[in-house]
Protein backbone atom coordinates (compact mmCIF):
# COMPACT_ATOMS: atom_id res chain seq x y z
CA UNK A 1 0.00 0.00 0.00
CA UNK A 2 1.30 3.35 -0.94
CA UNK A 3 -0.02 6.06 2.27
CA UNK A 4 0.34 9.39 1.74
CA UNK A 5 1.14 11.13 5.23
CA UNK A 6 0.69 14.69 5.55
CA UNK A 7 1.53 17.33 8.67
CA UNK A 8 2.40 20.97 9.04
CA UNK A 9 6.14 20.35 10.52
CA UNK A 10 8.10 17.78 8.52
CA UNK A 11 10.62 17.51 12.05
CA UNK A 12 10.18 16.83 16.00
CA UNK A 13 8.27 20.11 17.01
CA UNK A 14 6.36 18.39 19.16
CA UNK A 15 4.04 15.61 20.02
CA UNK A 16 2.00 14.82 16.71
CA UNK A 17 5.43 15.89 14.77
CA UNK A 18 7.31 12.69 16.19
CA UNK A 19 4.12 10.50 15.92
CA UNK A 20 4.21 11.39 12.20
CA UNK A 21 7.50 10.77 11.80
CA UNK A 22 7.71 7.13 13.95
CA UNK A 23 4.22 6.22 12.01
CA UNK A 24 6.06 6.65 8.74
CA UNK A 25 8.65 4.67 10.02
CA UNK A 26 6.43 1.77 11.11
CA UNK A 27 4.57 1.74 7.83
CA UNK A 28 7.70 0.75 5.87
CA UNK A 29 9.26 -1.43 8.34
CA UNK A 30 5.62 -3.27 7.31
CA UNK A 31 6.60 -3.23 3.95
CA UNK A 32 4.66 -0.04 2.77
CA UNK A 33 5.43 2.94 0.78
CA UNK A 34 5.20 6.69 2.40
CA UNK A 35 5.34 9.66 0.76
CA UNK A 36 5.18 12.86 2.23
CA UNK A 37 3.11 16.46 1.83
CA UNK A 38 4.24 18.71 4.54
CA UNK A 39 5.90 22.96 5.29
CA UNK A 40 9.41 23.98 3.47
CA UNK A 41 11.82 24.52 6.59
CA UNK A 42 15.17 24.00 7.11
CA UNK A 43 14.56 22.08 9.93
CA UNK A 44 13.08 19.16 7.82
CA UNK A 45 14.15 15.85 7.45
CA UNK A 46 15.24 15.12 3.70
CA UNK A 47 12.90 13.24 1.33
CA UNK A 48 12.47 13.46 -2.23
CA UNK A 49 8.99 15.05 -1.65
CA UNK A 50 10.09 18.03 -0.52
CA UNK A 51 10.19 19.70 -4.01
CA UNK A 52 6.06 19.74 -3.24
CA UNK A 53 5.89 21.14 0.21
CA UNK A 54 3.84 24.28 0.57
CA UNK A 55 6.27 27.72 1.19
CA UNK A 56 7.13 28.32 4.77
CA UNK A 57 4.54 29.88 7.39
CA UNK A 58 5.90 30.72 10.68
CA UNK A 59 2.95 32.33 12.88
CA UNK A 60 4.97 33.53 15.38
CA UNK A 61 6.97 36.08 13.33
CA UNK A 62 3.75 37.41 11.75
CA UNK A 63 4.23 41.58 10.50
CA UNK A 64 1.94 43.87 9.52
CA UNK A 65 2.97 44.36 6.12
CA UNK A 66 1.99 43.56 2.07
CA UNK A 67 2.56 40.04 2.50
CA UNK A 68 -0.09 39.88 6.06
CA UNK A 69 -3.38 39.26 3.66
CA UNK A 70 -1.68 36.62 1.64
CA UNK A 71 -0.57 34.77 4.96
CA UNK A 72 -4.49 35.45 6.32
CA UNK A 73 -6.05 34.05 3.36
CA UNK A 74 -4.12 30.69 3.62
CA UNK A 75 -5.30 30.34 7.07
CA UNK A 76 -8.67 29.74 5.53
CA UNK A 77 -8.15 28.16 2.20
CA UNK A 78 -4.33 27.21 0.37
CA UNK A 79 -4.00 27.40 -3.05
CA UNK A 80 -0.63 26.69 -3.15
CA UNK A 81 -1.21 23.61 -1.08
CA UNK A 82 -3.54 22.51 -3.54
CA UNK A 83 -2.16 22.90 -6.37
CA UNK A 84 1.19 21.37 -4.74
CA UNK A 85 -0.50 18.81 -3.88
CA UNK A 86 -2.81 17.64 -7.25
CA UNK A 87 1.20 17.80 -8.27
CA UNK A 88 2.27 15.00 -5.90
CA UNK A 89 -0.51 13.07 -6.17
CA UNK A 90 -0.49 12.59 -9.68
CA UNK A 91 3.16 11.69 -9.63
CA UNK A 92 3.00 9.35 -6.51
CA UNK A 93 -1.00 7.93 -7.28
CA UNK A 94 -1.38 7.24 -3.43
CA UNK A 95 -3.52 4.86 -1.97
CA UNK A 96 -4.80 6.35 1.25
CA UNK A 97 -4.18 9.79 2.86
CA UNK A 98 -3.08 10.18 6.72
CA UNK A 99 -3.80 13.13 8.08
CA UNK A 100 -1.97 14.95 11.53
CA UNK A 101 -1.97 18.49 11.85
CA UNK A 102 -2.54 20.96 8.99
CA UNK A 103 -5.10 23.82 10.44
CA UNK A 104 -3.36 27.01 9.35
CA UNK A 105 -0.47 26.04 7.50
CA UNK A 106 -1.48 24.12 5.08
CA UNK A 107 -5.39 23.94 5.41
CA UNK A 108 -8.29 22.25 4.93
CA UNK A 109 -8.40 22.57 1.25
CA UNK A 110 -6.33 19.79 0.61
CA UNK A 111 -9.36 18.12 1.71
CA UNK A 112 -11.41 18.86 -1.33
CA UNK A 113 -8.16 18.03 -3.20
CA UNK A 114 -7.81 14.60 -1.72
CA UNK A 115 -11.88 14.28 -1.98
CA UNK A 116 -11.49 15.27 -6.10
CA UNK A 117 -9.29 12.33 -6.33
CA UNK A 118 -10.68 9.91 -4.99
CA UNK A 119 -8.20 9.03 -1.71
CA UNK A 120 -9.59 8.01 1.36
CA UNK A 121 -8.86 10.04 4.48
CA UNK A 122 -7.98 9.36 7.41
CA UNK A 123 -7.33 12.04 10.35
CA UNK A 124 -5.37 11.26 13.96
CA UNK A 125 -6.99 14.45 16.15
CA UNK A 126 -3.59 14.88 18.19
CA UNK A 127 -5.44 18.32 19.86
CA UNK A 128 -8.69 20.35 20.29
CA UNK A 129 -8.32 22.94 17.11
CA UNK A 130 -11.43 20.66 15.55
CA UNK A 131 -13.96 21.85 18.68
CA UNK A 132 -12.33 24.98 19.65
CA UNK A 133 -9.72 27.70 18.12
CA UNK A 134 -7.53 26.86 21.12
CA UNK A 135 -5.79 24.29 20.42
CA UNK A 136 -5.07 22.87 24.12
CA UNK A 137 -7.85 24.24 25.57
CA UNK A 138 -5.85 26.04 27.99
CA UNK A 139 -4.72 30.05 28.48
CA UNK A 140 -5.16 32.26 31.30
CA UNK A 141 -4.00 29.71 33.40
CA UNK A 142 -6.89 27.73 33.56
CA UNK A 143 -9.34 25.46 31.30
CA UNK A 144 -11.64 26.63 28.63
CA UNK A 145 -14.17 23.85 28.51
CA UNK A 146 -15.72 24.28 24.12
CA UNK A 147 -19.17 25.28 24.53
CA UNK A 148 -21.78 27.58 22.75
CA UNK A 149 -20.21 30.57 23.94
CA UNK A 150 -16.68 29.12 22.79
CA UNK A 151 -15.80 31.77 20.18
CA UNK A 152 -16.99 34.86 22.10
CA UNK A 153 -15.33 34.00 25.19
CA UNK A 154 -12.00 33.13 23.74
CA UNK A 155 -12.11 36.86 22.30
CA UNK A 156 -13.31 38.17 24.99
CA UNK A 157 -10.30 37.05 27.43
CA UNK A 158 -7.55 37.09 24.67
CA UNK A 159 -7.23 33.34 25.28
CA UNK A 160 -5.06 33.10 22.07
CA UNK A 161 -1.13 34.38 22.14
CA UNK A 162 -3.02 37.19 24.64
CA UNK A 163 -4.36 38.94 21.90
CA UNK A 164 -7.41 40.10 20.70
CA UNK A 165 -6.53 40.66 17.17
CA UNK A 166 -5.06 37.03 17.34
CA UNK A 167 -8.35 35.58 19.13
CA UNK A 168 -10.70 36.86 16.35
CA UNK A 169 -8.45 36.01 13.62
CA UNK A 170 -8.30 32.46 15.12
CA UNK A 171 -11.88 32.33 15.84
CA UNK A 172 -12.97 33.55 12.55
CA UNK A 173 -11.07 30.74 10.60
CA UNK A 174 -12.09 27.94 12.85
CA UNK A 175 -15.61 28.85 12.67
CA UNK A 176 -15.56 29.19 9.22
CA UNK A 177 -14.07 25.61 8.44
CA UNK A 178 -16.59 24.68 10.52
CA UNK A 179 -19.35 26.41 8.85
CA UNK A 180 -18.26 24.96 5.73
CA UNK A 181 -17.87 21.32 6.76
CA UNK A 182 -14.50 20.86 5.29
CA UNK A 183 -13.03 18.42 8.22
CA UNK A 184 -16.66 17.29 7.79
CA UNK A 185 -15.38 15.06 5.05
CA UNK A 186 -12.76 13.24 6.32
CA UNK A 187 -13.78 9.50 6.37
CA UNK A 188 -12.19 8.78 9.88
CA UNK A 189 -10.88 10.47 12.26
CA UNK A 190 -8.59 8.23 14.54
CA UNK A 191 -8.84 10.11 18.29
CA UNK A 192 -5.95 8.40 20.38
CA UNK A 193 -8.28 9.08 23.57
CA UNK A 194 -12.12 8.45 24.70
CA UNK A 195 -11.79 12.38 26.00
CA UNK A 196 -11.09 13.69 23.05
CA UNK A 197 -13.34 11.35 21.19
CA UNK A 198 -16.27 12.81 23.19
CA UNK A 199 -15.60 16.34 22.47
CA UNK A 200 -15.38 15.41 18.57
CA UNK A 201 -18.61 13.59 18.38
CA UNK A 202 -20.26 16.37 19.98
CA UNK A 203 -19.30 18.60 16.94
CA UNK A 204 -18.77 15.62 13.79
CA UNK A 205 -22.32 14.14 14.64
CA UNK A 206 -22.04 12.05 11.38
CA UNK A 207 -18.42 11.83 11.41
CA UNK A 208 -16.99 8.33 11.98
CA UNK A 209 -14.64 8.86 14.88
CA UNK A 210 -12.64 5.79 16.46
CA UNK A 211 -10.28 5.40 19.43
CA UNK A 212 -6.60 4.34 18.80
CA UNK A 213 -4.12 5.36 21.79
CA UNK A 214 -0.52 5.95 20.50
CA UNK A 215 2.18 3.82 20.47
CA UNK A 216 5.74 3.52 21.82
CA UNK A 217 9.00 1.19 21.70
CA UNK A 218 9.00 -2.11 23.52
CA UNK A 219 12.07 -2.85 25.90
CA UNK A 220 11.31 -6.03 26.77
CA UNK A 221 14.64 -6.80 28.25
CA UNK A 222 14.62 -3.87 30.39
CA UNK A 223 14.24 -4.00 33.78
CA UNK A 224 13.76 -0.91 35.94
CA UNK A 225 16.15 -0.34 38.38
CA UNK A 226 14.95 2.59 40.55
CA UNK A 227 17.28 5.30 42.26
CA UNK A 228 16.64 8.14 43.99
CA UNK A 229 14.85 10.61 42.35
CA UNK A 230 11.34 12.01 40.44
CA UNK A 231 11.86 13.12 37.23
CA UNK A 232 9.55 15.14 34.01
CA UNK A 233 10.59 15.26 31.10
CA UNK A 234 9.10 17.22 28.27
CA UNK A 235 8.18 20.80 27.69
CA UNK A 236 9.27 23.28 30.11
CA UNK A 237 5.55 25.46 29.31
CA UNK A 238 2.75 26.96 31.84
CA UNK A 239 0.10 24.40 30.69
CA UNK A 240 2.61 21.60 31.69
CA UNK A 241 2.50 22.09 35.01
CA UNK A 242 6.19 21.95 35.65
CA UNK A 243 5.90 24.62 38.05
CA UNK A 244 3.55 22.49 40.74
CA UNK A 245 6.78 20.15 41.03
CA UNK A 246 8.75 22.89 41.95
CA UNK A 247 6.18 24.08 44.13
CA UNK A 248 6.29 20.63 45.57
CA UNK A 249 9.74 20.62 46.02
CA UNK A 250 9.80 23.18 48.35
CA UNK A 251 8.26 21.13 50.52
CA UNK A 252 9.97 17.79 50.11
CA UNK A 253 13.47 19.29 50.64
CA UNK A 254 14.61 15.68 51.27
CA UNK A 255 13.23 14.14 48.00
CA UNK A 256 15.65 14.69 44.15
CA UNK A 257 13.77 15.47 41.52
CA UNK A 258 15.29 15.87 37.96
CA UNK A 259 13.47 18.19 34.94
CA UNK A 260 14.59 17.29 31.15
CA UNK A 261 13.58 19.71 28.24
CA UNK A 262 13.52 22.86 27.37
CA UNK A 263 10.85 25.18 26.56
CA UNK A 264 9.85 29.16 26.79
CA UNK A 265 9.27 29.01 30.78
CA UNK A 266 12.82 27.22 31.38
CA UNK A 267 14.23 30.51 32.38
CA UNK A 268 12.39 31.63 34.64
CA UNK A 269 11.29 28.76 36.53
CA UNK A 270 15.49 27.99 37.22
CA UNK A 271 15.46 31.60 38.32
CA UNK A 272 12.07 31.74 40.48
CA UNK A 273 12.84 28.48 41.67
CA UNK A 274 16.76 27.67 42.59
CA UNK A 275 16.28 24.89 44.84
CA UNK A 276 19.30 22.67 46.11
CA UNK A 277 16.76 19.27 45.45
CA UNK A 278 16.30 19.92 41.50
CA UNK A 279 18.69 19.02 38.34
CA UNK A 280 17.53 20.62 35.58
CA UNK A 281 19.42 18.68 32.44
CA UNK A 282 18.22 20.30 29.27
CA UNK A 283 17.23 18.74 25.79
CA UNK A 284 18.55 15.16 25.97
CA UNK A 285 18.94 12.73 22.90
CA UNK A 286 17.40 9.19 23.02
CA UNK A 287 19.36 6.90 24.93
CA UNK A 288 20.33 9.16 27.37
CA UNK A 289 15.98 9.64 28.49
CA UNK A 290 15.63 6.18 28.17
CA UNK A 291 18.12 5.28 30.80
CA UNK A 292 17.08 8.40 32.71
CA UNK A 293 13.54 6.98 33.08
CA UNK A 294 14.26 3.58 33.92
CA UNK A 295 16.22 4.57 37.01
CA UNK A 296 13.66 7.27 38.25
CA UNK A 297 11.52 5.93 41.10
CA UNK A 298 8.43 7.53 38.94
CA UNK A 299 8.18 10.12 36.05
CA UNK A 300 5.51 13.04 37.01
CA UNK A 301 3.21 14.03 34.74
CA UNK A 302 1.81 17.35 36.23
CA UNK A 303 -0.22 18.87 32.95
CA UNK A 304 -3.02 21.72 34.13
CA UNK A 305 -4.63 21.20 30.44
CA UNK A 306 -6.67 17.98 29.01
CA UNK A 307 -3.37 16.21 28.08
CA UNK A 308 -4.66 13.16 25.16
CA UNK A 309 -2.32 10.26 25.02
CA UNK A 310 0.90 11.64 26.28
CA UNK A 311 3.68 9.57 25.03
CA UNK A 312 5.71 10.11 28.01
CA UNK A 313 3.39 7.71 29.77
CA UNK A 314 4.05 4.81 27.47
CA UNK A 315 7.50 5.44 27.37
CA UNK A 316 7.72 4.98 31.25
CA UNK A 317 5.41 2.23 30.92
CA UNK A 318 7.11 0.38 28.57
CA UNK A 319 10.62 0.90 30.90
CA UNK A 320 8.52 -0.33 33.62
CA UNK A 321 8.17 2.86 35.57
CA UNK A 322 5.07 4.41 36.93
CA UNK A 323 3.76 7.93 36.47
CA UNK A 324 2.21 9.59 39.08
CA UNK A 325 0.11 12.32 36.99
CA UNK A 326 -2.91 14.75 37.40
CA UNK A 327 -6.92 13.38 36.92
CA UNK A 328 -7.26 15.50 33.92
CA UNK A 329 -8.03 14.52 30.20
CA UNK A 330 -7.21 11.52 28.18
CA UNK A 331 -4.37 11.12 31.33
CA UNK A 332 -7.05 8.53 33.69
CA UNK A 333 -7.46 5.91 30.32
CA UNK A 334 -3.77 5.27 31.00
CA UNK A 335 -2.90 5.31 34.30
CA UNK A 336 -5.22 3.24 36.89
CA UNK A 337 -4.31 5.18 40.35
CA UNK A 338 -2.81 2.51 42.15
CA UNK A 339 -2.18 -0.04 39.26
CA UNK A 340 0.51 0.91 37.32
CA UNK A 341 0.78 4.82 38.51
CA UNK A 342 -1.14 7.38 41.21
CA UNK A 343 -3.38 10.09 40.25
CA UNK A 344 -3.16 13.12 41.65
CA UNK A 345 -5.93 16.07 41.87
CA UNK A 346 -5.25 18.44 38.90
CA UNK A 347 -3.30 21.85 39.65
CA UNK A 348 -3.52 20.40 43.67
CA UNK A 349 0.07 21.04 44.78
CA UNK A 350 -0.93 18.90 48.31
CA UNK A 351 -2.18 15.80 46.30
CA UNK A 352 1.05 15.61 44.22
CA UNK A 353 3.22 16.05 47.62
CA UNK A 354 0.93 13.19 48.96
CA UNK A 355 1.80 11.25 46.00
CA UNK A 356 4.82 11.67 45.65
CA UNK A 357 5.59 10.38 49.42
CA UNK A 358 3.21 7.34 49.38
CA UNK A 359 6.28 5.95 46.47
CA UNK A 360 8.72 8.06 48.22
CA UNK A 361 7.98 5.52 51.56
CA UNK A 362 7.16 2.45 50.43
CA UNK A 363 9.70 0.37 48.10
CA UNK A 364 7.09 -2.52 48.49
CA UNK A 365 4.48 -0.04 46.82
CA UNK A 366 6.65 1.25 43.76
CA UNK A 367 7.48 -1.90 42.59
CA UNK A 368 4.22 -3.07 42.60
CA UNK A 369 3.30 -0.30 40.21
CA UNK A 370 6.75 -0.82 38.22
CA UNK A 371 5.29 -4.18 37.32
CA UNK A 372 2.05 -3.23 36.81
CA UNK A 373 3.40 -0.40 34.49
CA UNK A 374 5.06 -3.31 32.68
CA UNK A 375 2.19 -4.81 31.66
CA UNK A 376 0.15 -2.11 31.03
CA UNK A 377 2.70 -1.26 27.90
CA UNK A 378 1.64 -4.20 26.34
CA UNK A 379 -1.25 -2.61 25.15
CA UNK A 380 0.73 0.20 23.36
CA UNK A 381 3.07 -1.54 21.43
CA UNK A 382 4.17 -1.18 17.79
CA UNK A 383 2.81 -4.12 16.61
CA UNK A 384 -0.73 -3.66 18.35
CA UNK A 385 -1.08 -0.11 17.01
CA UNK A 386 -0.23 -0.93 13.50
CA UNK A 387 -2.56 -4.06 13.42
CA UNK A 388 -5.21 -2.29 14.58
CA UNK A 389 -4.52 0.46 12.22
CA UNK A 390 -4.37 -1.50 9.17
CA UNK A 391 -8.16 -2.70 9.95
CA UNK A 392 -8.67 1.25 10.02
CA UNK A 393 -7.47 1.70 6.55
CA UNK A 394 -8.71 -1.36 4.96
CA UNK A 395 -12.25 -0.56 6.25
CA UNK A 396 -13.01 2.89 4.28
Amino acid sequence: MKILLINKFHYIQGGADRHYLELANLLKRNGHEVVFFSMNSIKNIPCKQSKYFVDNLDFSKIKINRHLFKIIGRMFWSREAQRKLEQLIKEEKPDIAHLHNIYHQISPSIITTLKNNNIPIVMTVHDYYLVSPLYSLYANNKIYNPGYWNYWHIILTRAIKNSLAASILSSIVNWWHRYKGYYAKVDLFISPSNFLAKHLRRVYLNSRIEVLPNFTESHESIESVSKDYYLYAGRIINEKGVELILQAAIELPNVKFKIAGSGPDEFKLKDEYNLDNVKWLGQLETKKLDKLIKESKAVIIPSRWYENCPLAILESFSLGVPVIASNIGGIPELVQDGYNGLLFKNDNIQSLIEQISKINNSDELRQHLAMNAKEAAKKYTLDTYYMQLMKLYESI
